[in-house]
């Protein structure tokens, strides 16, 4: 199976730049295994060859079906990994070397081209008052949201994770009067220069 190499747009859980996945049938009982500590399961001798690879190393890891996540800052921990799990490994995701000093800076996601409205609202978990939508609808050169984020406000569902663009820091402020509770991050999207 060949590597997929991806372009890392925004730091891993707000702290690492580079991310590796790699495939292994029990990687779901390494998530189940880190949240229940007091458990000792057993893992897979390949499963137990990665920990103690990434042991000394600053990282995070993530089992999720039949992957296993590594986010680091080392890319020399990306490369043992690589090495060492070629058969297995199915992404890698690093930076552009030359965007990385952008990539570091709180809050940030790199695109390709200028956007018109640089900032993302994430949502959090609770529901938003559905008159919201109605204030969305009268200012749509404020404000840019997709569909399902719009319906879910209007329905009065929950919205955690959706998102919505706004088009400078004055509209932020006024949707901070509006809606504070409801606003889980603020990212700013910032060209590649």
């Amino acid at each position: 199976m060949s590597v997929q190499y991806m372009e890392t747009t925004k730091l891993w859980y707000n702290k690492y730049l580079y991310k590796v996945v790699v495939r292994n049938q029990d990687a779901y009982r390494m998530g189940f295994a880190s949240r229940y500590s007091g458990l000792r399961l057993k893992l897979n001798e390949e499963i137990e060859h990665l920990l103690e690879i990434i042991r000394e190393d600053d990282c995070r890891t993530r089992g999720e079906g039949s992957h296993i996540s590594v986010f680091t800052n080392n890319r020399k921990l990306i490369e043992e990994i690589q090495n060492t799990f070629s058969d297995t490994v199915e992404e890698i995701w690093q930076p552009d070397p030359s965007q990385i000093h952008v990539l570091k800076q709180p809050n940030t996601i790199l695109v390709k081209e200028p956007a018109s409205h640089p900032i993302r609202v994430t949502m959090n978990d609770k529901r938003i008052a559905s008159d919201f939508t109605q204030w969305i609808d009268a200012n749509p050169d404020k404000v840019t949201i997709g569909d399902t984020a719009y319906r879910a406000i209007k329905r009065g569902w929950m919205v955690g994770g959706l998102y919505f663009y706004l088009r400078d820091d004055k509209i932020l402020s006024l949707i901070n009067l509006m809606i504070w509770d409801n606003i889980r991050r603020v990212d700013r999207l910032v060209c590649e220069a």
